[in-house]
């Protein structure tokens, strides 16, 4: 990416990593590591591979990338019918 761009959202990451030949929950979430690890509301879970934690207003919470990436891909080809 380009010096001082701002990143995409995490789920515009997720619908560009779904509509991506060989796109994967790793690989969206290589990239949102890449564009949030330093961000002091993102977290990668170091000993949970592919998870990742949102610390969200209420609190954190942890997340799988390999759910995130199925159930879009379904959202994306249904849209597509």
């Amino acid at each position: 990416g380009k010096v001082g761009k701002t990143p995409l959202g995490i789920l515009p990451m997720l619908d560009e990593e779904c509509i991506t030949t060989g796109g994967s929950s790793e690989g969206w979430c290589s990239k949102m590591q890449r564009a949030y690890g330093s961000h002091r509301h993102f977290e990668v879970v170091k000993l949970r591979q592919n998870n990742f934690v949102v610390h969200h207003f209420a609190g954190p919470v942890e997340y799988t990338s390999k759910s995130f990436v199925e159930k879009n891909r379904d959202a994306l080809g249904a849209d597509l019918v």
